[in-house]
């Protein structure tokens, strides 16, 4: 069952339960939360619903950022793709998954990209920090594949 059937079922917000009982583990938030790395501002995102494309959703929600609230990197996850782009001065991802095809994502139309990104941040030496270069690097995981 997804974590947030548990929630419309019960109000119950498994995140927080987790992260209450482990130390290495931050409740960021239900949706949406942001962190802080060297000062590199990332927002992690939980999206919703598919589009046409796959870098829609995510460009349309970069549109909605204040200028003054923008994160260095934006993560997406939820869409079970992988992308990079930069946009509004934000370099946006979508994270992949670790989900392989299921019925549902069949059903939807979704074939998953399985794998995670790498990404090497080189920041300034100024007080904001800023973003001077990514390195994003895409780890695809394939059946069958070898360690």
């Amino acid at each position: 069952m997804h974590d947030e059937s548990w929630n419309k079922l019960a109000g119950i917000k498994t995140g927080e339960i987790i992260a209450k009982e482990r130390e290495d583990m931050i409740y960021l938030g239900q949706y949406q939360g942001d962190l802080e790395i060297n000062k590199v501002k990332i927002r992690l995102f939980h999206g919703g619903g598919n589009a046409y494309a796959i870098s829609y959703k995510l460009q349309k929600m970069m549109e909605q950022i204040p200028s003054g609230d923008k994160p260095h990197i934006l993560i997406s996850g939820h869409y079970h793709t992988s992308l990079y782009f930069f946009y509004r001065l934000i370099h946006a991802f979508q994270a992949g998954c670790f989900e392989d095809q299921s019925l549902f994502l069949l059903r939807m139309g979704i074939n998953p990209t399985i794998g995670g990104w790498t990404i090497k941040v080189r920041i300034a030496d100024d007080k904001h920090r800023t973003v001077l270069s990514i390195t994003p690097t895409f780890i695809p995981f394939m059946k069958g594949s070898k360690k």
